[in-house]
């Protein structure tokens, strides 16, 4: 098929069409990469899980007990306030 006879079957713009190929020449990839937006997160994963699985065994702790046992358990320190947002 001829780049005319794409855009007429696909409807897309030749710029579209252009910027399209040039992404697909540059990574092999015709999608681009998601923008990681923001601060890196200061607990994920395993910190995360871990300060989760506590509240379901005692949904009645406090920000303060939750931020004692992950220093205690996993050896991280952070603010109550990264903890609410976290959860």
């Amino acid at each position: 098929l001829t780049r005319a006879q794409i855009r007429t079957l696909t409807g897309v713009a030749e710029s579209t069409q252009r910027r399209i190929l040039a992404l697909h020449n540059k990574t092999g990839e015709v999608t681009q990469q998601p923008l990681e937006n923001g601060r890196p997160r200061v607990l994920k994963g395993m910190n995360a899980a871990f300060l989760e699985g506590c509240i379901e065994r005692s949904p009645d702790l406090t920000l303060q007990e939750l931020q004692k046992a992950l220093s205690e358990v996993c050896d991280v320190h952070v603010s109550m306030a990264t903890i609410s947002r976290t959860l």
